[in-house]
């Protein structure tokens, strides 16, 4: 699930920089949803003070970051938290945002519902892709106790969420009850839908005492404007901003040619990465390699009197 670790610096004209492994990192090289086994490596945080008087540097302690595999991988999972209890639906939003972490992992096998009847004064929250089969109109409902909300993006990016939910309960309903006199936004408006491109969602619910349940249905262009029975199949969910295991694996051979001996690099196309050289590996600066293609993959050729350096492949 989500997880943040962070370091509170305090300081005047103080700059401060991530570090993985000893080298610079930017935010934009770690922010990621879910964790992938290459986050794993040792993190801190490189403090400089710009003062005329007494320039100092400092590090904070090491962060070692393991990932351990997970054991429903692909499933949408359901944030729960019990202790504390978050108490209002704003809280749950709020402790999800700040990647406060599960108290429980509910994995989403069967159906777009958290299981009903489970505790009291408890919160839940997930986010998934959802994909459709059918291109045209669809209607979403929500059933809750006690009040929950539903966000659908337009796209598979959080920019498309918006402000308000798509569905939501104020008060609550019986587990899969999807018609309730006063719930006026239990059913959405039209929705058009593309058949096999995916949509991001979040769904957020507040538990306080008795029953409980939260779970959200569509009826699909070929149901048409109908009041479904059960909640949206898990066959259509899955993971949201999981990140891609890429092929960086750089293969090299050394090749007899008619004009010398040289050095042949090759990788994977699907990898999306370039090739890089520096003199040294710890280098300030890398200079990028153009491959060409060839037989489906990438390959770069030099002469062995030129091939001096270290090499390595950058995910972009």
């Amino acid at each position: 699930g989500p997880s943040a670790f962070g370091v509170i610096a305090f300081g005047t004209y103080a700059e401060f920089t991530w570090e993985k492994d000893g080298q610079s990192i930017s935010d934009e090289d770690i922010e990621t949803f879910y964790a992938s086994k290459k986050l794993e490596g040792v993190y801190r945080l490189f403090g400089m003070q710009d003062s005329t008087v007494s320039p100092s540097i400092c590090f904070s302690s090491d962060c070692n970051v393991s990932v351990t595999p997970s054991s429903n991988p692909g499933l949408v999972q359901v944030w729960i938290y019990d202790s504390p209890n978050p108490g209002s639906l704003a809280s749950v939003k709020t402790d999800f945002s700040n990647f406060r972490v599960a108290d429980q992992i509910y994995y989403m096998k069967d159906y777009l519902e958290i299981p009903a009847d489970r505790a009291d004064y408890y919160g839940t929250a997930f986010v998934g892709l959802l994909t459709p089969e059918e291109t045209g109109t669809y209607y979403f409902y929500v059933a809750s106790d006690d009040d929950s909300a539903f966000y659908l993006s337009t796209d598979d990016t959080p920019e498309g969420l918006g402000n308000e939910p798509l569905v939501s309960i104020s008060g609550w309903t019986n587990s899969r009850e999807y018609q309730k006199d006063g719930e006026a936004n239990q059913k959405s408006a039209p929705v058009t839908l593309e058949g096999g491109k995916s949509y991001m969602f979040v769904g957020f619910h507040n538990e306080g005492s008795g029953g409980d349940n939260f779970s959200v249905a569509w009826a699909t262009p070929s149901m048409g404007d109908v009041v479904p029975t059960t909640p949206i199949p898990a066959k259509y969910l899955s993971q949201y901003g999981v990140p891609s295991e890429k092929d960086l694996t750089l293969s090299y051979s050394v090749e007899d040619t008619v004009t010398g001996v040289e050095l042949v690099l090759r990788w994977a196309v699907s990898s999306g990465a370039v090739l890089e050289v520096a003199p040294t590996a710890d280098s300030a600066r890398w200079t990028i390699l153009e491959g060409e293609l060839v037989d489906g993959a990438y390959q770069f050729r030099t002469p062995m009197t030129e091939a001096a350096g270290y090499y390595r492949l950058k995910a972009e």
